[in-house]
């Protein structure tokens, strides 16, 4: 029976398992879940980053003002929908003055 130990200088990752550390490939698959759900929560909070705030205080997906977000708004049905289902009196205001917001989120 061999034991892979930890030498010194080796490196574990954030993708590395960190039950594997000798050799034992039990759970395995329910790490990788783990992990999967650790990258998805980090994703959503990057995409709360991004969100758009005009200065009337409406909150937008998307700033229509940008190319890339004009791009990503015009594949996102959802954002589309919601623009088009709001009742908010507050983006004719935004677009008034030049702030082009576009997946508005209430």
């Amino acid at each position: 029976m061999a034991i892979n130990a930890v030498q010194a200088g080796d490196r574990i990752t954030m993708d590395s398992n960190p039950f594997n550390v000798f050799g034992a490939n039990n759970g395995v698959a329910e790490q990788k879940s783990y992990w999967e759900k650790q990258r998805e929560e980090e994703r959503k909070r990057e995409e709360d980053k991004k969100r758009y705030q005009s200065s009337t205080g409406t909150n937008y997906q998307y700033n229509l003002n940008n190319a890339v977000d004009r791009n990503n708004y015009s594949i996102d049905l959802d954002a589309q929908r919601r623009d088009q289902m709001s009742l908010n009196p507050t983006r004719s205001l935004d677009r008034g003055i030049g702030q082009f917001g576009g997946g508005i989120i209430d």
